[in-house]
Order: structure tokens, then sequence, then C-alpha cells
């Protein structure tokens, strides 16, 4: 039979000539398609072996041999899965360096080192029960073109190939795949080289042992993707090394049994942007659930310019054996740099103990774009001794809203934080913070801003509110140079504006040197004159003011300067602290803390007090200081002469 499929084949040389057909090679479920004007001569040898454009055919493996009409592009590879097979379509031009084998709809395809050109596979069709392997040692395109695949026992897609990888997801396209459980592999759908994903199909993954997708190098997503959607996994969503670059498309993660987006570092220190996230455009949408688990996270820099970026964490703390610490959720957490800007709107919520939104390792920088950010659990701790837990840093969590640890620095942009759990801070930089524009809009349960040292206001509308807390605490110097501040602290003890070691007791100061400012508390730190620099005047009034009361400043004309209504009453604290070289510590009125550039030393202006203001005051953080458009009908509270640093007003109270 053999020895005729080979005489029917050399019959066919001079039709294939006249004709220009394609010759097809079948052995098994693999068919290797030659054109016939690249064919040429086709040597046999006497022990049976048939040479056809470079690549050698035992005739006895040879099932069929025809000519047909259908043409295939060359450099391709074509793999279809029909039920519980699978057929694979080989170009001729590739066959010489082609190994395939099928096994049912398990498909395997090795390129030969001697590949110079880039090979595109196109993979459709749907089974219950394939996979598809490859490997080779040169740049290839995978195409996935309405593929169904499902693997029981493996990785569904598993590509060696350590070079460039172009993932496209035919345009109209649904793509699933779905990998068995309790393996050894690392992902459902896993890559060796570099990902790049494009085209404007979808694709869905599923992980029931290890990650959805696992990534050994970067993986990056083009302007023209369409949507990832991974429906769950044991580990990660995404796994991936080097790093992730997205500009465009749309990732949907959720149920997952770790982090949404794992970026880590590969061994080779010089490799590009090792470590890092960068997102230009598109969207993200990540829910998790698991203890301690991370939305998106990099083991270096995270850079946000643009895109729509929605994570959810719900998972609660834990303590980490290993590293003797507690750990806790993070919607996004980087071990280097955090900088988002451009026109990048991000909505960012942790409900778990000790949860936070933002939390960086290094620097924090927002340039530009839109944050929210909301945090609702409370401290988590580890320890059975309430003094335990107090007294040893690693063994508590505490949820943020955005944290940075060696720096938070606000240019542009807006951010608006709102924490409501126990002991939950707005922002907390554990070395300098600074803004310099921008809007901040903070709500948060313990301090509103802190920092461990230097806090510098240059700019930009800041409004913070506190419930059990201070305002703005710097535990070294506090700078007010430019900007719009409304700050309410809470009740006794605490303060609008805190400059105070809290550990130390190591005393800052407070210096206003420009800006509108408001900061109300039950005490304050009191403001201090700068050498060489030219200080603000300020007022300290000291009173009783509760919500709807309002407070003005007429100058000596009677015009206003600067006027508020109070959107709270403000509640007793949560913590006791003993006063300073400069107030009593706080007591049980209001101390309030104002200074305009409209206020002019050495003249005499009156503070009134009395019911609500005739201005639209809706908003916690309202704060009006546009001179005629407010007036107020209250009476009088005292007047003073305007003087630097500070001039006192009432029963005032307070702390250095």
């Amino acid at each position: 039979m053999k020895k005729l499929i080979l005489l029917s084949f050399l019959s066919m040389v001079t039709l294939m000539a006249m004709a220009g057909q394609t010759l097809w090679v079948a052995t098994g479920q693999v068919r290797y398609a030659f054109d016939a004007k690249q064919v040429g001569k086709m040597p046999h040898t006497s022990d049976g072996v048939l040479t056809v454009q470079g690549k050698s055919f035992d005739i006895n493996c040879i099932d069929s041999i025809y000519v047909t009409s259908v043409a295939v592009a060359d450099n391709t590879v074509d793999v279809n899965y029909t039920g519980s097979v699978a057929t694979v379509i080989i170009a001729g031009n590739i066959a010489r360096n082609m190994t395939a084998s099928v096994n049912g709809a398990h498909v395997a395809v090795m390129q030969g080192a001697e590949v110079e050109t880039e090979i595109f596979y196109n993979l459709s069709g749907s089974t219950t029960n394939g996979s598809f392997y490859q490997d080779g040692s040169y740049k290839i395109s995978l195409k996935l073109n309405g593929l169904t695949l499902t693997n029981p026992d493996s990785a569904a897609v598993n590509i060696r190939d350590g070079k460039r990888i172009a993932i496209e997801l035919a345009d109209g396209t649904v793509n699933t795949l779905t990998d068995g459980t309790g393996g050894g592999w690392k992902g459902c759908f896993m890559v060796k080289g570099h990902s790049e994903f494009k085209g404007a199909g979808t694709l869905n993954l599923k992980g029931n042992t290890g990650h959805a997708f696992w990534g050994k190098e970067y993986v990056e997503l083009k302007k023209t993707v369409g949507t990832i959607n991974v429906s769950g996994a044991v580990g990660d969503g995404m796994n991936i090394n080097q790093y992730f670059l997205q500009k465009g498309g749309k990732v949907i993660i959720a149920n997952v049994g770790d982090d949404g987006i794992q970026v880590s570092k590969t061994d080779d220190a010089d490799d590009e942007d090792n470590g890092m996230v960068t997102i230009a455009a598109g969207a993200l949408d990540i829910t998790t659930t698991a203890t301690a688990s991370k939305g998106l996270k990099a083991e270096s820099d995270i850079n946000i310019t643009g895109g729509n970026i929605t994570i959810k964490t719900t998972g609660n703390g834990m303590w980490n054996t290993e590293k003797s610490e507690t750990q806790a959720c993070a919607a996004i957490k980087g071990d280097a740099n955090i900088t988002i800007g451009g026109d990048a709107v991000l909505s960012l919520t942790s409900t778990g103990s000790g949860g936070k939104g933002i939390s960086c390792d290094s620097v924090f920088t927002l340039n530009g774009g839109n944050v929210t950010v909301s945090t609702s659990g409370a401290q988590y701790t580890y320890g059975t001794s309430i003094w335990q837990q107090n007294t040893t840093s690693n063994k508590r969590s505490s949820a943020k809203g955005v944290k940075g640890d060696t720096g938070v620095v606000i240019n542009d942009g807006t951010l608006k934080i709102t924490t409501t759990g126990s002991g939950a801070e707005g922002i907390e930089s554990k070395n300098t913070l600074d803004i310099n524009g921008g809007t901040v809009e903070v709500d948060a349960y313990d301090d509103g801003i802190n920092s461990t040292r230097d806090m510098t206001i240059n700019g930009g509308n800041v409004y913070v509110n506190s419930t059990a807390n201070d305002g703005l605490d710097s535990n070294h110097n506090l700078f007010i140079k430019g900007g719009l501040l409304m700050v309410y602290g809470s009740g006794a003890p605490e303060c609008g504006l805190d400059a105070i070691d809290d550990e130390s007791r190591d005393p800052g100061y407070v210096y206003v040197t420009g800006g509108t400012l408001v900061a109300v508390g039950s005490g304050t730190s009191y403001p201090h004159s700068l050498s060489g620099t030219t200080m603000q005047p300020v007022y300290v009034y000291g009173g009783s003011l509760s919500q709807g009361a309002s407070l003005a400043i007429n100058d000596s004309n009677g015009s206003n300067v600067l006027a508020f209504t109070m959107t709270k009453t403000l509640q007793q604290g949560g913590r006791m602290a003993p006063g300073g070289p400069g107030g009593p510590g706080g007591g049980s009125g209001v101390t309030v803390v104002i200074s305009s550039p409209k206020i002019v030393s050495g003249q005499t202006y009156t503070i009134y007090t009395g019911s609500t203001l005739n201005a639209s005051a809706t908003n916690w953080h309202s704060l009006y200081h546009d001179g005629t458009a407010v007036k107020t009908n209250g009476t009088s509270a005292g007047s003073a002469t305007a003087k630097t640093p500070y001039v006192s007003v009432g029963n005032s109270g307070g702390r250095m």
C-alpha cells in the first residue's frame, strides 16, 4: 500500500507544476502543506524515506498524500480542536524545522534551532481534554481565534519558547482556558518568554492549581487589547516576572487565592524595568478576598499615568511567622516608589483589618489624576496582651488610606480618602510629607495627615477631618507656606495642628508664612517665628463652637476677611496627651487657628461668632475667604491687633 502511495505521489509532480496547487502529506493528525511552486525535487531512498522541501518522511508513517487548490500561508501553524481530537497543519516552507505530535487533543510543537523567522500559530476550536505546548528559540505569534481549551491534567497552554511571544486575541472572539487541579504547574496559561497581548477579543482564564496566568518575563498589553478576564485562581490572577506594562485593554480579576497582579524581579539585575508596573491606559478591575492579599503588587516602582483602575480587597491582616511581622491587605503595594499622574482615575477600597489603599515602601508621589481611597478595617494586632500589641510595632498593622515609608509628595491631582475603622489614618509618611498643589480631602478616624519628619504645605487645597485624633500631625516641624487649608481635629486632647513627637515628646514647631488656614481642634501647637523669614499673622481663638456655629474675621472697616461655619461638633478624643510649653494641653473647648494673606500685621480685626453665616456651607470642608461675599450675624468674640507669630483671642488652649 505504501508503495502505491509513493507511485501515486510521483505521478502528481507534473500535474502540480501545471496547476500550481498545494501538496498535502498527512501523518496521523498532523498535515504538512507544501506550495507546489516551492517543492522542487522530492527524492526518496530505497529504505522508504521521502524528502519534500527538506522535510523527511518515513513512507510507513504517511497516511495519505494528495493535492488541493487550498493555499496555506508560509510560516504558519494551524491547530484546530474538535471534541476529543486536534488537527495540526504546518506550512511546507518551515516543515523541515518543525516537529509536531498529537495525542488525542493534546498538541506539542517543537521549533528547531535553525528557525530564524517568526512563525504564526493559529489556535481554534473546543475540547474538554486537550492542551497546547510549544518550544523553540525564536520569537513567535500566537493567535487565539475562538479557542475553548480545558486540560484536566496540566496547563491549558504552555509556551516554553523564551523569546518574544505576541499573543493576539482575534477580534470578536471569546477564548477560554482552564487547567486541572492538584498538579505542580505554575499556571493555566504559561509563557516562558516575553508576552505581548494585542487584538480586540476576550480571554477567559481560570487557574485551578496555581496562577491563572504565569509569565517568566515581562507582560505588555497593547493599545488594541480587548478583555482579559480571570474568573478564579488558586494563586495569583497574573503572576509576572520582570515588568507589567499596560497601554490599553481591560483586565478583570476576581476569586483568586492570593494577589490580583503580582510582579517580581528576575534574577538578572540588568533586566529592563525589573520588578516594575507601568499603566498608561486601559482599565483594571481587581477584587481579592484572601488574607493579606494585594490587588496590584510590584517589587519595584509602580508608575500610573492613565487608565481607569478599580481595586477592592476584603481580607484581614495576618501574622507572618517566617518574617516575624504582621501583614495586611493593600489595594496597591509597591516595594519601591509609587507615582500617579496624568489622567489616571483610581478607586481603591480595603475593608479588612489593617487594610490599606496604597502602601509604598519608598516615596509616594501624586502628580495628577483622580484617586479615591476608602478603608473600613480597624487595626490588626497579633499577641495575647494589650501591652504586647501596643509596644511592639511589628505585632500591629494599622489601616491607612495612603502610606509612604520614605516620603509622600503631592504636586497635583485630586486625592480623596475616607477611613472609618478604629486607629485608621488618612495619609501617613514615615519620613517627610510635602503638599505642593492639587486637592487633598481626608476624612479619617485617626490622624488625618501624619508625618514622622517635617510636614510642608506649599500650596493646593487641603481639607482634613479626624474623628478621634489630630487633623495635621507632624512628629517634627509643620510648615504652612501656601494653599488653602480647612482642618478639623477631634475633641480633647486632640488638635487641629499638632507638631510634637508622640513617642519622645520632643516638640516640633508650627511655622506659618503663607496660605489661608483654618484649623479646629481641642488644642493646637502654637505658631513660632522662623529666623530670617517673614511670618504671616495667625489668630488663635479659644471658645465654644458647635455644629452650625460660625466664625468670621472683620477688619476695622467692618469688611469680612475670612469666615467659616462649623459642620461638626468636636467629640472627646481617644488618647491622653500632656501639654507642652505653650498651652495647657487641650481642654474641653474649641481652639481655632486662623491665618490669611488678607490679615495684615499691625491692623485691628474683630472676630465674630454666632449663628450660621449668610452663605451656603453644606460640606464639612466648606471655607469662604473671598471677603465681601460672606458676612456674619453673630456677636463679637473679641478684637486684637494682628502680629506675628500669632494673636490669642478668647480662652484659647493648645499645646506645643
